[in-house]
């Protein structure tokens, strides 16, 4: 089994081509949408409160071969995790600034989401948000990342840029004031890590 590394955040070098990116928009934007107002405290991890809009999308689609691809390009070149498949379907994610939609501090793996296959307990190792609004159309919604003392990062990216992370580093996506904040959220899996933070076993 594999420990793990100090590498937190990889932010995908290239944006994808403007004519990708308005495809995925437009076909994003015909999905439905239901509500995610929830309080995911029942998970363990620092208590994390949900408000936003989210559809799902379904494996034959097209996108989700996209994102698989940056997904492993990353981990080959900068986690270099045992991965196996996503742990879930992509999620589209759409945060308003007229309900003030956000995500509170949460991470996208531990105890809470660890799962058996075929004997071999896996858990969500890499998570990647891709986003498909650019800085300029909302205020706030910064995507924010911590863990421990040594680090903290808070970014607003562009419009086709990806940020792939572990999915046990806590992040948040702060309020949105104004305009509205449009992302596609993976995470994929493999056989646990050595060890995890202490505290995501709390």
């Amino acid at each position: 089994m594999e420990s793990f590394t100090d590498k937190l955040v990889y932010i995908v070098p290239s944006k994808l081509p403007d004519e990708l990116i308005s495809s995925m928009v437009k076909y994003v934007g015909e999905k439905s949408y239901k509500s995610s107002a929830v309080d995911e405290s029942f998970r363990g991890d620092h208590n994390a409160v949900r408000s936003s809009q989210t559809s799902w999308l379904d494996w034959d689609e097209w996108i989700p071969g996209i994102i698989h691809n940056m997904m492993i390009t990353a981990n080959k070149e900068y986690f270099n995790y045992d991965l196996t498949h996503f742990a879930t379907q992509i999620q589209a994610t759409v945060y308003t600034g007229e309900s003030k939609d956000h995500y509170t501090w949460h991470t996208d793996g531990g105890k809470g989401v660890m799962k058996s296959e075929n004997d071999v307990i896996l858990e969500r190792k890499l998570s990647c948000s891709l986003l498909l609004s650019g800085p300029e159309e909302y205020t706030g919604g910064e995507l924010q990342f911590h863990y421990n003392k040594n680090f903290f990062y808070s970014t607003r990216p562009s419009i086709g840029q990806a940020i792939i992370f572990p999915s046990w580093v806590p992040h948040r996506v702060r309020p949105v004031k104004t305009g509205k904040r449009i992302s596609l959220v993976a995470s994929m899996n493999g056989p646990c890590f050595k060890y995890l933070p202490r505290e995501l076993y709390k």
